[in-house]
């Protein structure tokens, strides 16, 4: 069975996760890609397994894709791991294979218009103006978008609560959904090795105020951490650079006592420093605010798309604590502490600290992630891919 996965725009992260899983596949696998892409991909090792072919900014796009459309029409199986742009070429493209696409941001690729809510604020105005000019009006995204989606066979989602979500509101045929497919795997590798008096607690992902809820953790922090009878190490584990970002430093480093120290990043975390981080973790915190942005549109985490760090927690096998508002499934829901209010965050926090709450959830990670693993992952894509061909000999 041959497979051609296309990733043009972003994601490395997604791929690299994928190129895991099916390291020792059966299947023969494609990758068409970008130059930058790839090397963020084969940045540790190169995945020799596969095959890769890859274009450099220098050249077209679609001059790439019209040269190597021989070969990517020899496979079975068509698999977008992300399409955020060109969609007037790739509707336009004859494919032979059975297309999937996973689709990260359901409301964008699916309702654009009827979640596009203006922010009267000089700085979203003016980005929502530049995209509607270039992505709306000159390159008419809304409408080879939609001419995209009619010519995909399959759409296939990060979680299951997502493709419900799909099937239910934006009344996606449930027979063009496959069984969800996760963008992360577990690896039981970064289990803190060392047990300490300190709980170290990070917060992954960059500091942006359309993500996270910095006040909600703050007055919960502020809260909590005079009651701590243990040292606190607080990581926020993403670029902490510009105006809001030097604020939320200042508004946190208030906070640091004697047994609460806090700790940012300038930069882009490398991803080593990341991991290793991760390896010392005790437990993640994702003060997430439930509806979020991608470029215009508005999304809702939980529902049309899936945090991020939910896939550090998956991967990482951390415990979380996580707002209520999130859906979780329940294999998730067994390393979770969720919270409704400033004061059950504050609540939780003190529990995971002074009881050592967090070595329950502990417990339960392997076993709750286990349908996260790197084998079980690998025969599930394998079972979906070889149905689709058998359905279609």
């Amino acid at each position: 069975m041959k497979i051609a996965i296309i990733e043009i725009d972003y994601h490395p992260e997604v791929l690299k996760n994928m190129c895991n899983i099916l390291d020792d596949t059966f299947m023969e696998i494609t990758f068409y890609t970008t130059e930058k892409i790839y090397k963020q991909v084969n940045d540790e090792h190169v995945f020799e397994k596969f095959n890769w072919v890859y274009f450099s900014e220098d050249e077209s796009l679609k001059a790439f894709f019209l040269y190597h459309k021989e070969n990517i029409n020899s496979s079975d199986i068509v698999f977008f791991n992300t399409l955020a742009s060109n969609f007037r070429f790739f509707s336009a493209f004859e494919f032979t294979g059975k297309k999937i696409l996973r689709v990260h941001n359901t409301n964008a690729y699916f309702s654009p218009a009827n979640n596009y809510f203006p922010k009267w604020t000089l700085f979203y105005l003016f980005k929502d103006v530049s995209h509607i000019i270039r992505k709306t009006i000159f390159s008419l995204d809304w409408y080879y978008r939609k001419k995209f989606i009619e010519t995909v066979d399959y759409f296939v989602f990060a979680d299951e609560k997502l493709r419900e979500y799909a099937i239910d509101e934006m009344l996606i045929n449930k027979e063009k959904t496959l069984a969800s497919i996760p963008l992360a795997h577990y690896s039981e590798c970064y289990e803190k090795s060392k047990k300490t008096h300190e709980v170290v607690v990070t917060i992954p992902g960059a500091i942006d105020p359309r993500r996270k809820d910095y006040d909600m953790l703050y007055n919960a922090l502020k809260i909590a951490s005079s009651k701590f009878d243990a040292p606190v190490k607080i990581y926020f584990l993403g670029k902490a650079n510009g105006k809001y970002a030097n604020f939320v430093k200042r508004m946190f480093k208030s906070l640091e006592s004697k047994s609460l120290f806090i700790s940012f990043y300038k930069d882009r975390v490398p991803q080593s420093t990341f991991s290793s981080v991760l390896k010392s973790t005790d437990f993640l915190t994702l003060p997430l605010k439930i509806e979020t942005r991608y470029t215009i549109y508005t999304e809702r985490y939980g529902f049309t798309k899936i945090s991020g760090g939910i896939n550090d927690m998956i991967h990482y096998g951390k415990p979380c604590v996580l707002t209520s508002l999130y859906p979780l499934s329940n294999e998730l829901k067994q390393v979770t502490g969720q919270y409704s209010s400033v004061n059950e965050f504050a609540e939780i926090m003190i529990d995971w600290v002074n009881n050592r709450k967090f070595v329950e959830y502990q417990k339960n990670v392997a076993l709750s992630l286990k349908n996260y693993e790197k084998g079980q992952l690998k025969v599930k894509i394998e079972q979906i891919f070889s149905s689709i061909t058998s359905e279609h000999n």
